[in-house]
């Protein structure tokens, strides 16, 4: 006898499912429902549980220190975003922890495993059946709350302790958020805003980097920096290799940053009190800036050793380099140039692994080498045609100096008139190599770059000032070697005028003037190839890295290629705002950022333009943010 789903055998009579399953009296449902008012009507948590959206369950053998799992009713599962902040208190103890949801919200069904075959089946036949089921993620806890405070946590939640969110208005307090620097929002909550107080010490005269592929909004993101840095006051310096900030005066006149700008309730604006310097000689990339200036570098600021690491001297050009400028300036005090009897005091504080010799030029150098090569080669008797060099016209007593250096004393040019036998011959090996020295100078020499005159000096004293923003334009400097020679340059006196600034107002006992230099395409600067044979230039940025930091100066290194850079540089870093970045990046940069977890970095992988993970000092952990857009123009040259 056959049969059906929607009938059954009794005897010799089919009887449908619907003659035995009947549906309940309407009388029931009411009974249950007076049953329920007579004993205090629906059940309500109460205490600690009373509006919890979760519990915490059991600890396993895969758990882990300082994480968690807790499940939840489905329908909370849209409540709970990416980062979002818990308040779990523990039961029966009364602990109180704040935790961070790091896997998750996933969907689990109830009492089967999510690849249970009636499950997949189900799905494979297309049928729409949902069986009941809940929501479950893991939880990092970042530590437990007390009256001081947020302290680490000691012991775990208890299992089945309520979980509930804590409100976008505590969001900010607890993971130390607040400041009057805007960076963006918090990814998730789009009510906290990620900022930063430049008022503490322990935040930005720490260093800071800007790490992204290109594309991934890390310009417009150093833009949107540099306005609010200088409406709260700080003194700005940006090393700008591209010539993408010479515009910042004006508002941005791209329509998307605009559209970003306006659903942030923000607005487009130009930087205020922006200068702009370049080099002399070299064309500026936006010329219509109201306040733009040329500079000229002073060779006798730059310590020569560094000055032979950044020009990538052989080790023979590098020990001819430092013979010439040991006999220039024992030159320049024969004929009283430096140092006169006013300078013969400060003699002994200079450190020529800090900076060059007082007032010595890149063309008395020139001078010279050109003397010894002739000198060497007897090719002429001549003096050498450098007008400019301050030696010019002191030919005798520099061909004294040159051969007395190189062992011939001052009559071995001269012939023994009663021995009648050659001059002594001079130590003056290998003229290829001097001449190559001598071509490298030349070549540098001709770009009219160096000691161009008091009227081109820089003013340190006037850059730095509160509210002030230098961009110094090296977009038309294509040598390499002559824009880290600038930087180089430039970085020690920034360093020796906030020195000055700092001990101006600790005698006034005022606050100190803050200042932050950044530098774009830093490992163009700072590779980590060239950086282990360049141990002066090391010495000297690690130097500026230390006592900038104690005297309010933050360096800020800008890259596309942070592996790039040596593991010194990375060393110095405090805050951080990593864009979309490879593999490879993460890699390294796990080991830098703390309190980065996997789930963190997972997201990183994913990021869209102008999204970035964000870890300052201040910060409780690191938090993924959409980083809001410059309001200034920029000469976008991605």
């Amino acid at each position: 006898m056959s049969m059906t789903s929607n009938s059954t055998a009794t005897g010799n009579r089919e009887t449908s499912v619907q003659d035995i399953v009947r549906p309940a009296p309407v009388s029931a449902a009411q009974v249950l429902a007076d049953e329920a008012a007579h004993n205090g009507g629906a059940f309500e948590a109460e205490g600690a549980y009373a509006g919890a959206f979760g519990r915490t369950l059991f600890d396993d053998r895969s758990s882990e220190d300082g994480s968690l799992t807790i499940v939840f009713p489905a329908e909370r599962i849209g409540d709970i975003p990416s980062q979002s902040l818990m308040h779990i208190i523990s039961q029966p103890d009364g602990h109180e922890y704040i935790a961070t949801v790091t896997a998750g919200p996933f969907c689990e069904p109830d009492g089967l495993s999510a690849t249970a075959p009636q499950l997949v089946v189900t799905a494979v036949r297309g049928h729409r059946s949902m069986p009941r089921h809940h929501g479950r993620l893991q939880a990092t806890i970042i530590g437990e709350k007390t009256s001081k405070g947020i302290i680490p946590a000691r012991l775990r939640p208890r299992p089945n302790s309520p979980v509930h969110l804590v409100s976008s208005s505590d969001v900010s307090s607890i993971l130390n958020l607040s400041g009057e620097i805007r960076l963006g929002l918090l990814n998730g909550h789009d009510d906290v805003q990620i900022c930063v107080d430049s008022k503490k010490k322990s935040v930005l005269p720490r260093h800071s980097a800007h790490i992204g592929t290109t594309g991934g909004g890390k310009s417009t993101g150093v833009g949107r920096a540099i306005y609010e840095f200088q409406k709260a006051g700080i003194c700005v310096i940006v090393f700008d290799v591209e010539g993408e900030y010479t515009a910042l005066n004006k508002a941005t006149d791209n329509a998307e940053m605009g559209e970003v700008l306006s659903q942030r309730g923000l607005r487009e604006d130009g930087v205020a009190n922006t200068h702009v310097y370049r080099l002399v000689g070299t064309a500026a990339a936006n010329e219509g800036h109201p306040s733009s200036h040329e500079f000229t570098l002073q060779f006798d600021q730059i310590s020569p050793f560094a000055f032979a690491e950044i020009m990538d001297l052989s080790d023979p050009q590098n020990e001819r380099l430092i013979q010439t400028y040991e006999i220039a300036k024992q030159l320049m005090r024969e004929l009283e140039i430096f140092p006169t009897k006013a300078d013969e005091r400060g003699v002994l504080d200079i450190d020529e692994f800090d900076s060059g010799w007082p007032r010595m030029k890149l063309e008395d150098l020139r001078y010279l080498i050109s003397g010894i090569i002739a000198i060497a080669e007897q090719t002429s008797e001549g003096e050498p045609q450098f007008r400019a060099s301050q030696f010019y016209g002191h030919w005798d007593k520099a061909k004294k100096r040159i051969c007395s250096y190189f062992g011939g004393g001052e009559a071995s040019q001269e012939t023994d008139k009663k021995s009648k036998d050659k001059p002594e011959k001079l130590r003056i090996s290998h003229p290829i190599s001097w001449k190559a020295l001598m071509a490298k100078i030349s070549r540098l020499q001709r770009l009219q770059i160096f000691d161009r005159g008091t009227q081109h000096a820089i003013d340190y004293k006037t850059m730095l000032a509160a509210g002030r923003v230098n961009i110094i334009d090296l977009s038309d400097v294509e040598n390499m070697d002559v824009r880290n020679l600038a930087i180089a340059e430039m970085l020690r006196g920034f360093l020796a005028q906030q020195q000055v600034a700092y001990d101006a107002a600790v005698k006034a006992e005022t606050t100190p003037l803050m200042t932050n230099v950044i530098i774009e395409e830093a490992h163009e600067f700072l590779s980590a190839r060239r950086i282990q044979k360049m141990p002066t230039l090391r010495d000297q940025l690690m130097k500026i890295a230390k006592r900038g930091r104690k005297r309010y100066l933050g360096l800020t290194f800008v890259t596309q290629s942070p592996n790039d850079l040596p593991d010194d540089v990375l060393g110095l870093v405090n805050n951080w705002i990593v864009y979309k970045v490879d593999e490879a990046t993460i890699r390294r940069l796990k080991s830098y950022i703390p309190n980065s977890d996997d789930s963190l970095w997972g997201l990183v992988r994913s990021l869209g333009p102008g999204q970035a993970l964000v870890s300052f000092t201040h910060m409780r952990r690191p938090v993924i943010g959409a980083i809001d857009p410059s309001p200034a123009q920029l000469l976008m040259t991605e």
